[in-house]
């Protein structure tokens, strides 16, 4: 015999069985619907354009006065670089290795003679070549080229070596001389024809700066009276050593007033020292 509480459980899932199959029913119906309420587009009747609109002539005109690949660019004004002439005279030049070149040269801007080395600035341009009596430098506009130039305004050849007044250099011993003052006063003011007289390039001895070998020393020149030979290395003035080039240069403008300069110098591989007095 069925209880009671069996029939009423089994009436209870008839009954949500039922609302699920009306529920499924209704939903079928309506997406049925939906479908039906939309006409399908047939392929021999498509859609209508939107109506095109027209346009006079006129209106293509910039079509075909135009190259669309190219289009030009916007107006605007012209910025024109403007480079300051060079002012400076190129006294001498050492070229090395690298940063090892160096020259000097003088600035006309503000009366200087300085020594510069590959990479440094000068009136806005870039020091970036040294070859033997010239330099190049590098500006705004490219590359420049300066070159040493003779009194009489020739590049590229050395002058002729001023002669020495009477008695302006004597000689009293092997090593030792006498310099009248007003010569030396003469080639400190003309420096660019000074450099011209004299090549100096830096000597290295164990890796390291040892002072300065001469060469191409002008016959008649001021070197040759005061001594100096071809192949001679300084390597101290004053008991400075010269273990610099800007160092070196500083200190010949300091012996301008000197009344007495010590040269040690290594010559054909034995020290020497000459002797100056200037009076």
């Amino acid at each position: 015999m069925i209880s009671p509480r069996t029939l009423l459980t089994t009436g209870q899932l008839a009954l949500l069985g039922l609302a699920a199959l009306f529920s499924a029913s209704t939903v079928n119906a309506w997406i049925a619907g939906r479908f039906r309420s939309r006409p399908a587009l047939s392929a021999s009747q498509p859609a209508e354009a939107a109506p095109a609109t027209k346009h006079p002539l006129a209106y293509y005109a910039p079509i075909t006065t135009k190259d669309v690949f190219n289009p030009p660019r916007a107006a605007g004004p012209e910025q024109q670089v403007q480079t300051v002439p060079l002012n400076a005279k190129l006294l001498g030049t050492a070229p090395g290795v690298g940063i090892d070149s160096f020259a000097i040269i003088h600035d006309e801007a503000n009366k200087t003679e300085q020594l510069y080395r590959v990479g440094d600035k000068l009136q806005n341009r870039t020091l970036i070549g040294v070859e033997w009596g010239r330099v190049v430098l590098e500006g705004s506009q490219g590359e420049e080229i300066l070159k040493i130039v003779e009194p009489g305004g020739k590049a590229g050849t050395a002058p002729a070596a001023p002669a020495a007044g009477s008695g302006s250099v004597q000689q009293r011993g092997d090593s030792d001389f006498v310099i009248d003052r007003a010569e030396v006063d003469r080639a400190m003011e003309n420096m660019n024809q000074l450099f011209t007289q004299i090549r100096a390039v830096p000597h290295f001895q164990d890796g390291k700066a040892a002072g300065f070998r001469l060469f191409a020393i002008k016959q008649d020149s001021v070197f040759e009276k005061i001594g100096l030979k071809n192949g001679d290395i300084i390597t101290r003035i004053n008991g400075n050593e010269l273990t610099d080039p800007a160092r070196a240069m500083a200190l010949i403008q300091e012996l301008r007033n000197e009344g007495r300069v010590t040269v040690d110098v290594n010559r054909n591989r034995q020290p020497a020292t000459l002797n100056y007095e200037i009076r």
